[in-house]
């Protein structure tokens, strides 16, 4: 079931790049759009050139692994988003302190999933790619 005030698009993530450190703080990463989906470890969402500038700024404090292929995006957008995660959600998306730039953990479902708020009327929702089909039919697209 879709929301009413919510368009849902689903397209494979893109370039997903997980970025761990075990010692020191994270580099300036300049424009490149992140997710901190763990106190150490941040997702470079499309990175483009400065993986390698990256690479060298984190030295042996830490680690970049792809993982881009194995995920689906859903770009939710429209006043609905909140209630549309709501459906068979275990997190409480319609709580107004999570906002812009927080990231949420959890499940859809029986999908597990990766929320990023991007703003008041939009939110991106990262899904394992063997689960587009489940993730498809919850949401009845």
């Amino acid at each position: 079931m879709t929301e009413p005030g919510v368009t849902i698009t689903i397209v494979p993530a893109g370039d997903v790049i997980v970025l761990d450190l075990w010692a020191g703080a994270l580099p300036d990463l300049g424009d490149v759009a992140l997710m901190q989906v763990e106190p150490q470890r941040w997702w470079l969402l499309n990175p483009g050139n400065a993986l390698e500038a990256i690479e060298t700024a984190i030295g042996e404090h830490g680690a970049l692994t792809p993982i881009g292929g194995g995920l689906m995006r859903a770009a939710l957008t429209g006043a609905g988003w909140r209630a549309q995660l709501m459906i068979s959600g275990l997190f409480d998306a319609e709580n107004p302190a999570f906002g812009p730039d927080c990231c949420a953990a959890t499940q859809l479902h029986h999908a597990p999933v990766w929320i990023d708020v991007l703003g008041e009327d939009a939110a991106d929702v990262y899904f394992p790619a063997s689960l587009l089909g489940d993730v498809q039919h919850l949401w009845g697209l």
